[in-house]
């Protein structure tokens, strides 16, 4: 029995729809390289300049400027984010402020409307919501990728492509769009750069509670989401997403990025380098990687292994983690000429900077006052002093800037004269205004339109997390290009290669010195030295 015209075709519909790949692109568009700045230099492109598309409209585009966003939260362990605290003192935002070099695109892409810019594009994904055999439904997400080509491809020889993943949870890819600059450079403009935004972030069906209004300039917390504020938004993201939390796990993250690498970059060597979280999305993605994606790069390792809490990383074991890079640190202190000359009778920093914890806390036990000035000096906040420098140490340590001062800040603690008293005043002032600020930028553009509170939520307290949770309690008591960009440049030039990789560099660092003045000792006690006080400071 043959079937009629009009049921065949409606047959072979039905077969053609089920055989669409998982994923559609919407085109390539001309944009800028930074998402958070202005790009003076851009003022449009002529009509040659349009990408051509996959689209399935034939409407172009014009691409404009955005505006965007960072994130804070009032819930623990968010603020102890290293890539919060390294983004807040704006390291590679700097790098995106960078002038940039001219290339121009090849395969559909025309020559560069602007000599010595490079012409980033960006466009969005589109891919289901849930992957099989994560979570169950039919909707789809888009995801937003940014990219810069390059230049060029010599006959013969496969293109490359580098994929920079940003770190987080919860941050998009805005924080690492100055290294896809750096990294397209240091590879002389030969390697495509691409990144993307986490799916749950930015621009990539970011997780927000527009109907519960958290997390909004006109909500109680601001743009950081409250406790009270928790349980509306919640089932407010639930509703969105069919109640789907799976959808949006570091799985199903890796899988976009798997999906997009074979839908774009079947055809050439592909690299991936992760930063802090990204490194454990790397983890992920080598599960199911595509056959063209040849290495993967980690740098600040956290990771997805280990049978206990100890063996892996964890943000409820947040503390104890940043602890032993601490006591590293106060060792190679000691180790150090000038840094063991502060405190000669020490023979363990660490267990002298816990012992000075102790007597400071003591010291103002119960609101006592005017047994040690410096105590007094460091709890004027309401804090008591261990708090205030235990936290602040913690951001120290990840500014190879700012930990210099931490032996300055111990010295003048233990020793506290009249001088030191009145510089470690002006110290807490200054951290009791940073966190009065919103601390990690409450109100800067990444914040408010591209990070995701939600998102970090919804990871570090699943996978990322003890299990069971331990209590409060328990928590409370556990208490130019650098050498890493041309180490990581070398590997993709090398193809992977790691004998072949060229870390030559490693022989010109130069050794961390406490004597360093890389922070202004004005800035951070109203002093002339970061170690002593004189007449002429006040």
């Amino acid at each position: 029995m043959k079937l009629p015209l009009s049921l065949l075709s409606s047959a072979l519909c039905i077969i053609a729809v089920a055989a669409e790949p998982p994923v559609q692109l919407n085109g390539w568009y001309p944009c800028s390289q930074s998402s958070l700045q202005a790009d003076d230099t851009d003022k449009g492109h002529p009509d040659q300049y349009y990408m051509e598309t996959s689209s399935d409209s034939k409407t172009r585009r014009r691409a404009t400027a955005e505006a965007e966003q960072t994130q804070a939260s009032a819930l623990p362990f968010l603020q102890q984010s290293f890539d919060r605290l390294f983004a807040q003192h704006g390291d590679w935002k700097q790098q995106g402020q960078r002038t940039h070099h001219h290339h121009s695109t090849h395969h559909k892409s025309t020559e560069d409307a602007t000599p010595g810019i490079p012409q980033y594009e960006c466009a969005e994904f589109r891919v289901p919501m849930c992957y099989d055999g994560v979570c169950e439904s039919e909707n789809t997400i888009d995801v937003f990728v940014k990219r810069v080509k390059a230049k060029s491809v010599a006959d013969g020889q496969k293109g490359k492509a580098l994929w920079v993943l940003q770190g987080g949870p919860g941050a998009s890819s805005t924080g690492v769009e100055g290294l896809m600059n750096t990294m397209y450079l240091e590879l002389d403009r030969q390697v495509s750069v691409y990144t993307f935004d986490h799916r749950g972030t930015g621009r990539s069906a970011r997780l927000e509670c527009q109907a519960a209004q958290a997390g909004a300039l006109s909500s109680p917390g601001g743009s950081a989401i409250r406790l009270d504020e928790l349980p509306a938004c919640m089932d407010d993201i639930r509703f969105q997403i069919d109640n789907q939390t799976a959808a949006f796990s570091v799985t199903s993250a890796a899988k976009d990025l798997a999906t997009i690498i074979n839908y774009e970059l079947s055809d050439q060597d592909v690299f991936v380098y992760g930063l802090s979280y990204g490194t454990y999305l790397v983890e992920r993605l080598v599960h199911f990687a595509p056959e063209s994606v040849k290495g993967f790069s980690v740098d600040g390792i956290v990771s997805e292994s280990g049978d206990t809490v100890e063996k892996r990383s964890t943000f409820s074991n947040w503390d104890h983690d940043v602890g032993v890079v601490g006591d590293r640190f106060l060792a190679a202190c000691l180790a150090e000429d000038f840094c063991k000359s502060k405190f000669p009778d020490v023979t363990d920093l660490s267990v002298f900077v816990h012992e000075l914890y102790d007597k400071l806390d003591a010291a103002v036990v119960d609101g006592k006052k005017g047994s040690n000035a410096c105590a007094d000096a460091l709890s004027s906040n309401g804090m008591k002093p261990s708090y205030v420098l235990r936290s602040t140490f913690g951001e120290y340590l990840m500014s190879d800037r700012m930990r210099i001062a931490i032996p300055a800040v111990i010295y003048r603690a233990s020793r506290c004269t009249d001088q030191d008293a009145d510089a470690l005043g002006y110290f807490a002032e200054g951290v009791a205004y940073s966190e009065e600020d919103g601390g990690f930028g409450d109100s800067e553009p990444e914040t408010l339109l591209f990070d995701s509170d939600m998102l970090y939520y919804l990871i570090v307290f699943s996978e990322m997390w003890e299990t069971p949770t331990p209590d409060k309690a328990t928590l409370v008591q556990c208490g130019g290009a650098t050498c890493g960009v041309r180490i990581l440049a070398s590997y993709v030039k090398e193809n992977g290669v790691l004998k072949n990789v060229d870390t030559s560099c490693m022989d010109d660092l130069k050794p961390m010195k406490f004597s360093d003045n890389t922070v202004d000792a004005q800035e951070l006690f109203a002093t002339n030295d970061l170690y002593e006080s004189s007449g002429s400071d006040w």
